[in-house]
């Protein structure tokens, strides 16, 4: 459709798109967009959930800001994905983020009250975000009967 097009507009969309796709290529490698690298993430998450369609409540206990820089890309990835996926697939109404540090363990979690029926085996995105989780040691649960609601966790080990 870009082909057929030309003049200033045209060429304001083909670089919008060669940035998108330099994102998702970040993306796919597991980095950190090189703009969110240096910040809280926590802050970060809270600006992830501010562009969510309903209220997220954000709970943060231990040193989460002491993850190291692996970590801390996880648990962006993690909360990212799963915030995408309520608000795409689940018709929720409210939806909870949890990030704990305690006794060499970092557990996320990603809850709503939509209507359920997410699974590893029905969603890439999930199954990716698992191997991901795998790789760091750690283990994805997802818990998400027919009628809601769903809870995505993870538990990885923290140095």
């Amino acid at each position: 459709m870009l082909a057929g097009l030309d003049g200033e507009s045209a060429s304001d969309l083909r670089g919008q798109l060669a940035s998108a796709v330099a994102d998702l290529e970040q993306l796919a490698l597991g980095l950190f967009p090189a703009t969110l690298g240096g910040r809280p993430i926590a802050v970060l998450v809270r600006e992830i959930a501010a562009g969510m369609p309903v209220p997220v409540q954000i709970d943060v206990e231990g040193p989460v800001e002491d993850l190291p820089p692996g970590l801390r890309a996880l648990t962006y990835f993690f909360c990212s994905e799963c915030l995408a996926n309520m608000a795409k697939h689940s018709g929720a109404s409210t939806a909870t983020v949890r990030m704990n540090v305690t006794g060499g363990c970092l557990t996320i979690s990603v809850g709503d009250d939509g209507r359920g029926g997410a699974s590893l085996a029905s969603s890439r995105g999930l199954r990716g975000l698992a191997d991901r989780i795998e790789v760091a040691g750690g283990m994805l649960s997802v818990v998400s009967p027919p009628g809601g609601p769903t809870r995505i966790s993870a538990e990885i080990p923290a140095p």
